[in-house]
């Protein structure tokens, strides 16, 4: 199965920019862009899940 560590980082660090003392129209982008990034690594995990689905297993 692939994985993806590139939005480990990315999730951590735009998770954090959420919190804190900041404008609310700055959080809003910061939700905005965490947001789009769940939705991405959800669609690449859903498209591995395809693949492994259609992967034929091997007879017992």
């Amino acid at each position: 199965m692939k994985t993806y560590p590139q939005f480990g980082e990315l999730l951590a660090r735009n998770m954090l920019r959420t919190c804190g003392l900041i404008p609310d129209l700055e959080r809003a982008a910061h939700f905005r862009e965490l947001g789009t990034l769940l939705i991405d690594l959800g669609r690449l995990y859903l498209a591995e899940a395809d693949v492994l689905a259609t992967v034929e297993q091997p007879p017992d």
